[in-house]
């Protein structure tokens, strides 16, 4: 018959303490502690050395922030923003990016056809989504800003080619002259209002 072992010889335990001998993990040698420091001491080390330049990096990059505000402050005129305003609302319809255009637009819109900034939003979408390609040229462009730096016309000719979604060959949609009118909302020009004037083309 075989023995079966008591509690003690299964476990080799002080039986005064919760701890026993062969629970115990086996210690590391001195030297593979003494490496494992090392490492440990290291790393922290780099990370030290490393966060000393994070804020010079920082530094740096709200200098550069600081800088390109006061460039476009001093360097690039209203009209130059304006220009840049209405090239940007051409982009977003050729494109489709009507979330875009919307941002451009001021609440307050109207234009000479009735329609207030939703309205318009909605025809250009309805308009653009019947052509694959829409391509918008624009031509004559002239920038009025008034002497307040508050209010800002433009006008120029606008030269619309599209090709239908259901096929065929791409044609000229229209060629007309436009004048819109900007104001300056939060130190961005927003389209306030849009005329299709009857001048005669030079």
């Amino acid at each position: 018959f075989f023995k079966q072992k008591t509690a003690y010889e299964i476990r080799n335990c002080d039986w005064s303490s919760d701890v026993c001998s062969s629970d115990l993990r086996p210690a590391l040698p001195p030297l593979e502690l003494a490496e494992k420091w090392r490492l440990i001491w290291h790393s922290s080390l780099a990370i030290s050395h490393s966060m000393k330049w994070l804020p010079r990096i920082v530094g740096l990059l709200l200098l550069a922030l600081i800088g390109w505000w006061a460039w476009q402050k001093l360097t690039v005129t209203d009209e130059q923003r304006i220009r840049r305003t209405v090239g940007a609302m051409q982009r977003a319809v050729e494109k489709m990016n009507f979330l875009s255009l919307d941002s451009y637009i001021a609440g307050d819109y109207h234009d000479d056809r009735g329609l207030d900034k939703s309205s318009l939003l909605a025809a250009v979408r309805v308009t653009r989504l019947q052509y694959s390609t829409f391509l918008v040229f624009l031509s004559d462009t002239t920038v009025a800003v008034d002497p307040d730096r508050q209010n800002a016309t433009v006008v120029f000719i606008a030269k619309v080619l599209a090709t239908p979604r259901d096929g065929g060959a791409e044609s000229e949609l229209f060629t007309e002259r436009f004048r819109l009118t900007f104001r300056k909302l939060d130190n961005a020009w927003k389209l306030t209002s849009t005329e299709v004037p009857k001048l005669k083309f030079e």
